[in-house]
């Protein structure tokens, strides 16, 4: 706090009004940082043809911020625990995190097919994670093949989540079988 202070110009006193400590420090850059992708969402959410289009706008953007600003995303990447106690996520869950709500609903009403979004949003945010990570350290990728690799893996997802709510289970003894496993 003493280099951030020294820094910051300001008089101690004065910078400890109106920052209490290092977290939430931390907290309001990281809520600075993520303010623009928000606004992106915002204004791209009215306009999308669907929710794989959504994802793919948010996840191209996404991938622009960190080629914008790739040490201070690099260093969100490396102090995960310090995201997960503050946010209970990390900066990838937190870029796309507001799209939580949009996938329940488009499961909700039918333009995706009947699965788990939970378990498809966990799949989404580690399927951007890489190319995240990437993008972070290597700024010169083109981020539009990234995000449509993103988007082949929610698609895959999707596939995999419905078939595996379609395929039959079977008991033997203590043990559910699926599928072929029989």
């Amino acid at each position: 706090m003493a280099d951030l202070i020294q820094a910051s110009e300001l008089a101690a006193d004065r910078f400890e009004r109106h920052v209490a400590d290092k977290a939430s420090l931390f907290r309001a850059l990281v809520e600075e940082s993520l303010a623009p992708l928000q606004e992106h969402i915002d204004a791209s959410r009215p306009q999308a043809a669907s929710f794989e289009v959504l994802l793919r706008s948010t996840c191209i953007r996404a991938l622009q911020e960190i080629r914008s600003e790739p040490e201070l995303f690099g260093m969100m990447l490396r102090n995960e625990s310090a995201l997960r106690a503050i946010f209970e996520d990390d900066i990838v869950g937190l870029m796309l995190r507001p799209l939580h709500d949009d996938l329940r609903e488009a499961v909700r009403n039918g333009a995706l097919p009947p699965i788990d979004a939970d378990m498809l949003m966990t799949i989404m945010i580690r399927a951007a994670d890489v190319p995240c990570r990437l993008m972070a350290e290597q700024p010169s990728h083109d981020a539009q093949p990234m995000a449509a690799e993103i988007g082949r893996q929610f698609t895959h997802a999707i596939d995999a989540l419905q078939a595996a709510t379609q395929t039959p289970m079977i008991r033997i003894g203590s043990r559910k079988l699926r599928g072929a496993a029989r």
